[in-house]
């Protein structure tokens, strides 16, 4: 068999976390120089090329991929795995707002650690650590941001400040079966919403409408 390596086998990258189709690279050292590297474990559908020793994800996201690296020269092997991390979201994706309201953001997906910020050459208002966006006394387009901390990631959103903050169905009429239920999606509005029914025919829960 292989000896030990003398020098203990070193693998370092210069990130573990990733989105789809996110790019890592390794630094190899130690061992006899006769490095390579494979797919333990590949649930992201990603693929790893050898020297340069780069992984590139796959579309799958949610999922951790597993990286061996050993040394043909001596015994050691060295595993390494990559969190693969599902899509940067942000919601409401647009509001409307009257001057000086304020509405409350939710960012979802990537590692779960996000920077809110206005993003607006001229900003109309301000945001806070936990996403909540106040609006200032003017009126325009207000673009908000939230990035994530480890990949970098940024998705936007759209204010609309000093506008009618009347909101409407993004479908007038919809058909329901019996029994069924319907999560309404709204077009516009500040995004907080209360939801009245009129009648007796259908009840109301945190999750939409359903027809009794």
């Amino acid at each position: 068999g292989l000896p030990d390596c003398d020098v203990p086998l070193v693998v370092s990258a210069d990130r573990t976390t990733v989105p789809a189709q996110g790019l890592v690279q390794f630094n190899l050292s130690g061992g006899t120089d006769a490095y390579s590297v494979t797919l333990l474990q590949n649930r992201s559908d990603a693929s790893v090329s050898q020297r340069p020793f780069v992984y590139i994800a796959g579309e799958i996201t949610g999922v951790t991929d597993v990286l061996r690296f050993t040394d043909a020269g001596c015994r050691q092997t060295v595993d390494l795995s990559i969190d693969v991390l599902a899509p940067l979201t942000l919601r409401p994706q647009a509001v409307t707002l009257p001057a000086g309201a304020c509405t409350a953001f939710q960012a979802g997906g990537g590692s779960g650690r996000y920077d809110y910020s206005v993003a607006s050459a001229g900003p109309l208002g301000g945001m806070n650590p936990a996403g909540v966006y106040t609006a200032g006394q003017g009126a325009g387009l207000e673009i908000v941001r939230v990035t994530d901390q480890v990949t970098g990631a940024r998705v936007e959103a759209r204010v609309e400040v000093g506008g009618d903050a009347a909101f409407a169905f993004s479908s007038p009429q919809q058909f329901v079966p019996l029994g069924s239920g319907l999560e309404p999606l709204f077009s516009v509005g500040t995004g907080q919403y209360q939801l009245v029914v009129d009648n007796d025919v259908v009840t109301v829960s945190q999750d939409g409408l359903r027809l009794t």
